[in-house]
């Protein structure tokens, strides 16, 4: 392992990926933390791979958005290739949900997913396709902040230049879309595929087609088979969320939500699995005392103003009678004197 790279002082591997492997390292002058990405030296020569990973950095140097992963600084020399990023402290999301939190309660993975949500209606705003969405490529800080990473095989929809040959499958087979499966051209459609899989992930608890081992097998479901109902793993997960999931992963395009903004929209509609509450109307004081049961409603104040009154007049007949008793007594204790 390199003890420094240009004037960071490396403190230890925290990743490795398909073209290289990334550091976490400390700058000798200022004390910034980042996160060194490598290219891998046995992909020196490759010129389509190089290629890719400037363009990786091409792409990050375009975005700029509290979820999405900053770079700050691209260094090429010679066989030497670094990019050098912000330092996310945390756990990917897949590992998060396979050894700390289980299936994800509904607030608070909803609340992650519009983070999310967030980052890619802005790298879709900047014409840039991300093309590989998966839980393994989205940190999670211990204040729920959402960092998305790695745009190795990311595209500029602007962009007439490939990396990758017509027909080829790119991504990570569980989290590819049907025209990923296909080899066909991607849209902002297919990042918005893989995010319903990973809310349906968030909310199980589990991967999809975990029990299938053979690619070919997920590849064929992921074509010709629904995802299957969340609800058949965790069987309290709401029908609105569920839906959110079920647009996001049809099949056919024309089907699927078109973009980023109709997703946010869907969600802000109010869920058909819970009854609107109606504040009444303030009702008159009369209606607030409740009737007798044995007296209709509407006679009720009748009836209580018709009992103060017979307790009133009692109570002047007891001390009328109560004034002529003593005033007997004075009579006669005076006529015996």
């Amino acid at each position: 392992m390199r003890s420094e790279i240009l004037n960071y002082k490396i403190e230890n591997v925290i990743g490795s990926g398909g073209m290289g492997i990334i550091y976490k390292a400390r700058h000798a002058g200022i004390d910034r933390i980042v996160a060194i990405k490598e290219i891998d030296p046995s992909f020196l020569k490759d010129i389509q791979i190089r290629n890719r990973f400037k363009q990786e950095a091409s792409i990050l140097a375009k975005l700029d958005h509290p979820n999405i992963v900053r770079l700050h600084e691209f260094y090429e020399d010679g066989d030497d290739l670094f990019l050098i990023m912000e330092y996310v402290p945390g756990m990917n999301l897949g590992d998060y949900i396979a050894t700390v939190s289980g299936p994800i309660p509904e607030e608070r993975a909803l609340r992650i997913f519009r983070k999310m949500l967030s980052a890619f209606k802005y790298a879709h705003s900047k014409d840039v396709i991300h093309r590989d969405v998966k839980p393994f490529n989205m940190m999670i800080a211990a204040n729920e902040e959402v960092k998305i990473l790695d745009f190795g095989i990311a595209k500029l929809k602007t962009s007439n230049i490939s990396y990758t040959n017509t027909g080829q499958k790119i991504g990570t087979p569980r989290y590819m879309s049907p025209e990923q499966v296909r080899g066909e051209e991607l849209s902002q459609q297919s990042d918005i595929y893989c995010l319903g899989v990973i809310l349906w992930q968030m909310l199980t608890g589990r991967e999809p087609y975990k029990e299938e081992k053979s690619e070919f097998n997920i590849s064929h479901k992921i074509v010709y088979e629904v995802l299957p109902d969340p609800r058949t793993v965790y069987a309290s997960i709401s029908e609105h969320l569920c839906r959110v999931i079920q647009l996001c992963c049809e099949k056919d395009l024309i089907n699927r939500f078109k973009d980023i903004n109709a997703i946010e929209n869907f969600l802000l509609q109010p869920p058909p699995d819970k009854k609107k509450f109606s504040i009444p109307e303030k009702r008159r004081p009369a209606e607030i005392i409740p009737a007798p049961a044995t007296v209709r409603r509407g006679a009720t104040v009748t009836t209580v103003g018709c009992l103060k009154q017979i307790g009133k007049s009692i109570l002047i007949l007891v001390i009328i009678i109560i004034a002529f008793v003593i005033i007997l007594l004075i009579a006669l204790n005076n006529a015996f004197k």
